[in-house]
């Protein structure tokens, strides 16, 4: 079989989802509440960034893929692509509340153990989204030349 080529459209949200993992993967090893408690400025920072860069790829996706998907010719693309937008949704409402909870390192050394509790669901939850975005929407997007 052929490789699929990545194209114009997906390449840069490729690369945001690469980036985002490696903040995952700096986030990650800091996830525990004394390092969190010890170094709260710095974690807030990682994360601070982590969460600004979900935003920006989320308003990318909806405004360069999920458009053109959802008015795609095919009924299967539609659907596929309203169900990962739907998802996305409930996502975003997270990323808003898990902004607003965290805001201040102050919060960080408070409650280092719910910090750390929060932080690694929804890094566990991007990564796995993550991968299926890339192998199903990404690819998907490419073969049908979007």
């Amino acid at each position: 079989m052929r490789p699929v080529r990545r194209l114009k459209l997906t390449g840069p949200l490729r690369a945001q989802h690469d980036e985002l993992l490696a903040l995952a993967g700096e986030l990650l090893p800091l996830l525990d509440g004394g390092r969190v408690a010890g170094e709260a400025e710095r974690i807030h920072d990682l994360f601070a960034r982590f969460l600004g860069l979900v935003n920006v790829h989320l308003a990318l996706e909806d405004k360069l893929l999920y458009a053109k998907l959802a008015a795609h010719e095919r009924r299967d693309v539609v659907e596929l692509a309203r169900r990962f937008t739907q998802e996305w949704g409930s996502l975003r409402t997270s990323v808003k509340e898990l902004e607003r909870r965290w805001a201040e390192p102050a919060t960080l050394r408070a409650r280092p153990q719910e910090f750390v509790r929060e932080v690694g669901e929804a890094l566990a939850t991007s990564r796995a989204r993550i991968e299926r975005e890339n192998f199903e929407i990404y690819d998907l997007a490419d073969r049908l030349g979007l």
